[in-house]
């Protein structure tokens, strides 16, 4: 099993996804901008997306934002362990993930609390690019990197969690039959 994404086929009726933006919460800033704002209505956002993310807790609903062209560094999320992404303006954004070669050093980032890593330490894994309406699981707890070159914004809704691991909430997902 890829113990760093999956692919999770789901379908989702057309929504207005801006429509539920909140407050901003948090804000990365890189070059491109990462941000996280809050999400005005979870129910509209649970009746869309499949009942099973929800029933694993505790968890946090986010609406992300990447914005500006360049590259999120390799680095691991701060605070949460797992995540659920579902794109709905992916903007033709990848995502890399590697494996930290021994003796890899991290390096602090006071600003944003996360460890960021150099390319000479890191092994290249798996990638993936998503598409509009696709669904993916992502262990965050592993060194991951977002390219993004497109003007667009990258525009997506999370599920997080921080004390569940990807290869539990996978097998949940498998028993409940949402793979």
């Amino acid at each position: 099993m890829n113990n760093f994404f999956k692919k999770i086929e789901i379908k989702v009726s057309e929504f207005d996804w801006m429509s539920i933006k909140g407050s901003l919460v948090a804000e990365y800033k890189y070059t491109p901008n990462l941000s996280y704002y809050d999400i005005q209505d979870h129910q509209k956002v649970k009746e869309l997306l499949p009942e099973e993310l929800f029933q694993i807790k505790p968890y946090q609903l986010k609406f992300v934002e990447i914005s500006g062209v360049g590259v999120l560094p390799p680095h691991v999320d701060y605070g949460i362990t797992c995540a659920f992404n579902y794109y709905f303006k992916p903007s033709r954004s990848t995502v890399i993930f590697y494996n930290q070669k021994l003796n890899a050093t991290k390096i602090s980032n006071d600003e944003t609390q996360s460890h960021l890593f150099n390319y000479k330490d890191l092994e290249p894994m798996g990638k993936f690019t998503a598409d509009v309406g696709d669904g993916y699981l992502i262990n965050v707890s592993k060194v991951h990197e977002v390219i993004h070159f497109n003007k667009e914004p990258r525009q997506f809704l999370q599920i997080q969690w921080k004390n569940q691991d990807f290869e539990s909430i996978v097998k949940i997902l498998n028993d409940t039959g949402k793979n």
